[in-house]
């Protein structure tokens, strides 16, 4: 079993990034602790007739990669502009369907992310725990991967990577 008191919870953290960042750091003890469930789940449409979903309403997962509000606000972006056409008669009906098509995919992609990262965020694996300092280093050490991964993770958790998130702000 693992101790999840507040004062061994700090410990461990501290241990973890101290390892992972090499520098001497301190994790204060925290106020309160809640035990995360990890759950992933997301629908099969983002429209069903009349009614659309959005954000927490279409994908539930791990806040782990930090998107699911970026996600949200691109989704709420793409349905209001399409509404906004379809209402003021510059767009047929069909028109709507694309958003199902286009952010489901999306979607996907967010809840394979957000896995991948809750993963590594609990460094349940203890081979992951003992590799954890050993790829920080390289990174911090090797100006061309921790480029290439800033970009990649940056990139996704802030949604620019999304080829039909950047068409949307070219075009509107």
């Amino acid at each position: 079993t693992v101790d999840v008191s507040q004062d061994a919870v700090a410990e461990r953290f501290t241990s973890k990034f101290r390892a992972g960042f090499g520098q001497p750091l301190t994790v204060e003890t925290p106020d309160w602790l809640s035990v995360f469930t990890f759950q992933q789940r997301m629908v099969e449409s983002m429209r069903v007739g009349r009614v659309f979903v959005a954000g927490d309403a279409a994908h539930v997962h791990s806040p782990a990669s930090d998107q699911g509000m970026n996600t949200g606000v691109q989704e709420a972006f793409n349905l209001a502009w399409k509404l906004a056409m379809v209402t003021h008669g510059h767009a047929g009906d069909a028109l709507l369907d694309t958003y199902s098509a286009e952010r489901v995919p999306i979607g996907r992609t967010l809840l394979g992310s957000t896995k991948r990262a809750t993963f590594l965020v609990q460094l349940k694996n203890s081979l992951a725990g003992l590799m954890l300092p050993l790829v920080f280093a390289v990174v911090r050490n090797v100006p061309p991967v921790r480029r290439r991964i800033q970009r990649k993770i940056l990139g996704g958790v802030s949604g620019l990577r999304s080829e039909e998130h950047t068409s949307e702000l070219q075009s509107h």
